[in-house]
C-alpha cells in the first residue's frame, strides 16, 4: 500500500507519530503492547479546541483508520465516538517510511557510534567521570534502555545534546554569567539553553551528582533582581548602607549588591515573601502604605532570595504566600530548605473547588513526596486533603481579592 505524504500535514497523526517517536522510535524490539492514546488528550496536545477543528480531525482520523494506519477505539455505549487512537505494530514501519524516519536496526548502531566516540574524548575538567558517564550510557543503550533525558531517538540529536553537555562542562564559567550569555558563547540562539534547563539540569545531576544545575556552575538562570517593597537597608563592607525605606513602588535589588552587602536589616514588622511577582505582589505593593510589612518576590528559591535569606538580620518574622498547587507547596519547601529558618505559611491551607482540575502524574508524585518531607510538616494535613481529592482546589493566590495588609490574619 503506497500512503499519501499529504497525510503527514494531519495535525492528529503528527502529534500522534511525535508521542510516538519519542517512545518506540528506536526500539530495536516491538512493545509487548500497541502504543495509542485517548482521543481527547491527543485533541488537546495537538492544540485542536474549536468544533470546526475537532470535526476535521474526527474526519481525518477516520480516512487513516481505513488506510489501516491506526486504529480507533470506540466508546462501547456511543460507537460514533472515538475514545483511543492505536498504533498497530503491522502500522509502525509505514509511520517510519512515512515520516522519513530509519528503521531501528540501523539508528542503533549509529546511537552507540555516538557515544562510543563521546567516551573515548578526553575532557579537560573532569578526566575520568566524563567517561565513566558515558560508559553508562553504553550500559543503558545497549540493554535497550532509555538514555533520558538524552534524546536517542536519532544519532544526530545525541551527538548535539552530549555535545553541547561537552562545551558546558569543559570551561570554568566567571561567576553570575547569564544564561543568554552562556547560550550565544556556546554558539546556540541567545534562548536555546533557557528552553533546554530541564533536560540539560537533569543530565548535569546524573554527571556531576545530586544538586549539580546550571547555577552550580556560574550560570545565572533566575532572575538576577530581587524584587521588594518596605523598609530595607543593604550594609555594604566599605560602611555604605543604602536605604529603600523612602522608595514606595516595587525596587529591583540586583544579584551582585545583595551578594556584595554585609548585612540586610529591616524596620518592618514582618516580611512576607510572595510567589506571584506579576500580579499579587504589586497589589500587596500598592497596599503597603505604612510600611510595616517588607514584600519580597519569592516565585522559587533562586539566587537572590536566597542571598536575602542568608543576609538579613534577625528579627521580623518570615512568612511565605504562595499558590497552594502542589507546586507552591515544593516553593515553600524549598524556601525553608535553603535558609532553615522558620517561615510561616500564610493563606496557603487547600480549598477544595467543585470541578477543579484533576492534578496530573508529576503532580501526584510530587504531593506523594511532599508528605514525606519533614519541612512541611505543616502542611501534610493540606497536602493529604489535596490527594484524596485528586483536585489542585481553589489554588490561585490571586482569588483571595484586592489585598488588605491590615485585615489579614499574620497571627
Amino acid at each position: 500500500m503506497i500512503d499519501d505524504p499529504r497525510w503527514r500535514s494531519f495535525p492528529i497523526l503528527n502529534r500522534l507519530y511525535g508521542q510516538w517517536r519519542a517512545l518506540r522510535a528506536n526500539r530495536s524490539n516491538p512493545a509487548s503492547v500497541p502504543f495509542s492514546r485517548a482521543w481527547e488528550k491527543l485533541l488537546a496536545d495537538a492544540g485542536i479546541d474549536s468544533a470546526e477543528a475537532r470535526a476535521e480531525a474526527d474526519r481525518d482520523a477516520r480516512q487513516l483508520a481505513e488506510a489501516g494506519l491506526i486504529t480507533l477505539k470506540s466508546f462501547p455505549s456511543r460507537p460514533r465516538l472515538i475514545d483511543r487512537v492505536i498504533v498497530p505494530f503491522a502500522s509502525e514501519a509505514r509511520l517510519r517510511t512515512l515520516f522519513g524516519e530509519p528503521d531501528a536496526g540501523s539508528i542503533h548502531p549509529a546511537l552507540r557510534s555516538v557515544l562510543v566516540a563521546f567516551e573515548a574524548r578526553p575532557h579537560p575538567r573532569l578526566e575520568s567521570r566524563w567517561s565513566a558517564w558515558c560508559d553508562e550510557l553504553l550500559a543503558r543503550h545497549d540493554a535497550r534502555r532509555s538514555l533520558r533525558p538524552l534524546d536517542g531517538t536519532a544519532p544526530e540529536t545525541l551527538q548535539d545534546d552530549l555535545e553541547l553537555l561537552y562545551r558546558l562542562t569543559a570551561r570554568k564559567w566567571p561567576p553570575h554569567t547569564p544564561i543568554r550569555t552562556a547560550s550565544v558563547e556556546l554558539g546556540l540562539h541567545s534562548k536555546a539553553l533557557e528552553q533546554a534547563q530541564a533536560r540539560v539540569e537533569t543530565a548535569l545531576a546524573m554527571l556531576l551528582g545530586e544538586g549539580a544545575s546550571l547555577e552550580s556552575l556560574g550560570i545565572v538562570v533566575s532572575t538576577p533582581w530581587l524584587l521588594v517593597n518596605g523598609p530595607l537597608q543593604l550594609e555594604f563592607p566599605d560602611g555604605v548602607t543604602v536605604d529603600l525605606a523612602p522608595l514606595h513602588g516595587l525596587t529591583g535589588v540586583s544579584e551582585l549588591d545583595l551578594d556584595r552587602a554585609r548585612g540586610l536589616t529591616t524596620t518592618a514588622v514582618r516580611v512576607l515573601m510572595v510567589e506571584n511577582t506579576k500580579t499579587t505582589l504589586r497589589q500587596l505593593a500598592s497596599a503597603n502604605r505604612d510600611h510595616s510589612t517588607l514584600l519580597v518576590g519569592a516565585s522559587g528559591a533562586t539566587t537572590p532570595v536566597r542571598l536575602f535569606l542568608q543576609k538579613l538580620h534577625c528579627g521580623p518574622a518570615l512568612f511565605h504566600f504562595g499558590d497552594t498547587d502542589p507546586d507552591g507547596y515544593h516553593i515553600l519547601e524549598q524556601l525553608r530548605t535553603e535558609s532553615a529558618l522558620q517561615i510561616t505559611r500564610f493563606l496557603m491551607d487547600y480549598r477544595p473547588e467543585h470541578g477543579s482540575v484533576p492534578l496530573n502524574p508529576r503532580q501526584q508524585r510530587l504531593v506523594q513526596r511532599l508528605l514525606k518531607s519533614p519541612a512541611l510538616a505543616d502542611c501534610h494535613a493540606e497536602l493529604s486533603k489535596m490527594l484524596a481529592a485528586n483536585q489542585l482546589g481553589n489554588f490561585e493566590q490571586e482569588t483571595y481579592g484586592p489585598p488588605a495588609l491590615d485585615a489579614w490574619p499574620f497571627y
